[in-house]
């Protein structure tokens, strides 16, 4: 605790006040050190330190996380031990900004398969104190690794928290909303407006094209580079990659531009007519409208349908009646993976009907392959319905 209260309360001057800092461990205290030695910890920006130093008096440790010190400045997490609860202050790696720009949950927010699993994974947890990956994976007929990076996913959205005294993942839910994330990173806004648009085409030549083009199952094209754009200039940094997108035929140019705003046109009009039927608990006009929708489309409304159900359990039972149905078989008919739509039509929110909706959700579905009906029946078969209402009368 002496570490933390020799600490300086404002930002040092001066070119050595600018640099990385390292601490580490040195009998029972910290040390700091101007070298990345073996088992130091980074500490960019000690100043950030001084609002820990409210709760020292109670404190009865102190842990320090960071990743194997390479010379490079890195984030670095600050753990006080406290009766009955631990506090942690996570450094961002420069004090100037925050985490923005690490890219390290991009490829989880970016996939339908982790948006699917994410919301399966999300069935299953139970506040538990402590997730176990593995148990989950057999639980969820999923491996290992489509769980984390489900966990990742569910993460960013304050569903689930990590623990860093554990090593572990734990479910919570914080009043978060789960597409900021999405709608906040710069580089994965551009690039879903760049497939919304078709400006981004698929080699389908394999893993690898020649001329070092990588194709992915994304659909994006990504080039190997010794170079990195930045604000329309290319500054050298080996092993960037740098993505051109391009049209039907060639770099999308104005009349790209035009053809591409008339089509997000018609896709928010047929996206506005779906949720104004689920709205109005319209439910038999709901499945053409679904499949009036395209891929992007059908990913757009399914966040709007996300929102509503989360408004509708405000909702008096009347009102939440009345778009019931309209929402199970919209939200079913917009999810692009199985387990996700296996998932939404086991939702507890969503099963009190007062008839089957089943040959409506087939309805919306029936452009799917057979491959993806089947994985779909497979993840439904623990969905039990609730009881269906009966209705009595008597004639005198």
């Amino acid at each position: 605790m002496a570490f933390l209260r020799s600490l300086p309360r404002t930002p040092s001057s001066g070119r050595a006040g600018r640099g990385a800092r390292w601490v580490v461990a040195s009998g029972g205290s910290l040390r700091p050190t101007t070298r990345p030695v073996p088992g130091a910890v980074c500490l960019p920006g000690p100043e950030r330190l001084v609002a820990l130093r409210r709760v020292l008096r109670d404190a009865t440790a102190l842990r320090v996380y960071g990743p194997v010190a390479d010379g490079a400045a890195a984030a670095s997490a600050w753990e006080v031990v406290l009766p009955g609860m631990r506090l942690t202050l996570t450094l961002s790696p420069d004090s100037a900004r925050g985490f923005s720009g690490e890219g390290g949950v991009l490829e989880a927010l970016a996939t339908d398969d982790a948006a699917a699993d994410a919301e399966l994974v999300s069935v299953l947890l139970a506040w538990e104190p402590r997730i176990e990956p593995a148990e989950l994976a057999g639980q969820a007929g999923l491996s290992v690794e489509r769980v984390r990076a489900a966990l990742v996913r569910l993460g960013t959205a304050g569903r689930v928290g990590y623990d860093l005294a554990d090593a572990a993942y734990f479910h919570r839910e914080l009043p978060y909303d789960a597409d900021r994330a999405e709608r906040h990173n710069p580089r994965l806004v551009a690039a879903r407006r760049l497939v919304g648009e078709g400006a981004c085409r698929s080699t389908a030549r394999g893993p690898r094209s020649p001329r070092g083009t990588a194709a992915t199952g994304c659909g994006r094209a990504v080039r190997s580079s010794a170079a990195r754009v930045s604000g329309g200039r290319t500054t050298g940094a080996a092993g960037a990659l740098q993505a051109r997108a391009r049209g039907p035929h060639g770099p999308p140019g104005r009349g790209g531009r035009r053809r591409g705003a008339r089509h997000g046109g018609r896709r928010r009009r047929a996206m506005n007519e779906l949720l104004s039927a689920v709205r109005d608990g319209r439910h038999h006009e709901v499945p053409p409208l679904v499949l009036a929708l395209d891929r992007p489309g059908r990913r757009a409304a399914l966040a709007e349908l996300k929102e509503l159900r989360k408004e509708a359990r405000g909702w008096d039972w009347r009102r939440r009646d009345r778009v019931r149905k309209a929402l199970l078989v919209a939200g079913a008919g917009c999810q692009t993976g199985a387990a996700a739509c296996a998932a939404w039509i086991g939702g507890r929110d969503l099963r009190d009907w007062t008839r089957s909706p089943y040959p409506l959700i087939l309805a919306a579905l029936k452009d799917r392959d057979p491959a993806w009906l089947g994985d779909l029946a497979d993840g439904s078969r623990g969905v039990r319905p609730s009881p269906t209402r009966s209705t009595c009368s008597s004639a005198s």
